[in-house]
């Protein structure tokens, strides 16, 4: 028996021309109106068509991978769109993976996100695996000082200057 890692993210269209079935899906079903779409058409368009959401949640998985090596699986999942997470789950029909650690990559616990990736993945969950996962890491230690060199390495704060951390908006 094995073990793996599901890391889940919001997921993001991969080009202009997905917007209204990615709108769909993160609407629950509902059809966007033209005046959204035309609005993430152009907040998109602004940062060159795409979010680099998904390629950088590839990007950690493929890490995560390295670091653990083979005796752990890997996986990557959005909970609005490609790759869902319900599809990346039934690549685990049929394998020795026993048991789930599902990790979404928004690391403060919010019922608005954390509660819906851990629904989204205990829904599509093969049977005889167990799931557990991890509510929230805004205040791990190794997080905060990975934060602070990154920040130190931009040369940042200047002398009497705050860092203020916020969300993203598209």
């Amino acid at each position: 028996m094995s073990a793996a890692v599901l890391l889940m993210a919001h997921g993001t269209p991969s080009s202009l021309d997905e917007m209204v079935p990615y709108l769909t899906a993160v609407r629950g079903g509902r059809p966007p109106s033209d005046g959204l779409v035309a609005e993430m058409r152009s907040n998109y368009a602004a940062i060159g068509g795409r979010s680099p959401l998904t390629d950088l949640t590839f990007r950690q998985r493929d890490a995560l991978q390295a670091r653990l090596g083979p005796d752990v699986t890997v996986l990557a999942g959005m909970r609005n769109w490609h790759p869902y997470i319900r599809d990346v789950l039934a690549t685990l029909q049929g394998t020795t993976v026993d048991r789930l650690l599902a990790i979404p990559l928004a690391p403060q616990f919010s019922t608005v996100s954390v509660c819906r990736y851990v629904d989204a993945a205990a829904t599509a969950l093969p049977p005889g695996v167990a799931l557990g996962f991890v509510e929230s890491f805004h205040a791990h230690p190794l997080l905060l000082q990975a934060f602070a060199a990154r920040i130190r390495e931009a040369g940042m704060p200047a002398e009497g200057e705050e860092v203020i951390f916020t969300a993203h908006s598209l």
